[in-house]
């Protein structure tokens, strides 16, 4: 039976499982919520291909980017996703997703280890990732 207690051991065994799945197959897997009762338990798993240990960007993401770039009278950029930006509060951060959902905020930066969801007037510049 599947309880409040044994849910955080089975989290932590099951991402010691992972672990050899991501190293075998060049992915980062990262887990859900896990939902529980009586009869058993769900988790999401979402994986992610990694190359130079960087997450991979999925093509899709970064096509939005662009258009949406596009469509606010800005010239295109090389690369959004992982591109270093500075913001105009002077400070610098990079670009590691973005969502057309997000309306008012559609680009989450990265500053230090906190992310921030951003408005495209709050970028001042953008600089393509080297080696792209």
């Amino acid at each position: 039976m599947v309880t409040a207690s044994n849910v955080s051991q089975f989290r932590a065994d099951l991402i010691d499982a992972l672990k050899a799945l991501e190293t075998k197959y060049s992915i980062k897997i990262e887990t859900g919520t896990i939902r529980y009762n009586d009869a058993g338990l769900t988790a999401r798993l979402d994986a992610v291909t990694i190359i130079n240990g960087e997450k991979m960007v999925n093509p899709h993401t970064e096509v939005n980017a662009q258009q949406y770039l596009c469509r606010c009278g800005h010239a295109p950029v090389d690369k959004i996703i992982g591109a270093e930006v500075e913001l105009q509060d002077g400070t610098h951060g990079k670009i590691t997703d973005f969502s057309n959902r997000k309306k008012n905020t559609p680009f989450t930066v990265k500053i230090g280890d906190k992310l921030y969801w951003v408005t495209l007037g709050s970028i001042r510049t953008f600089k393509t990732p080297v080696g792209t």
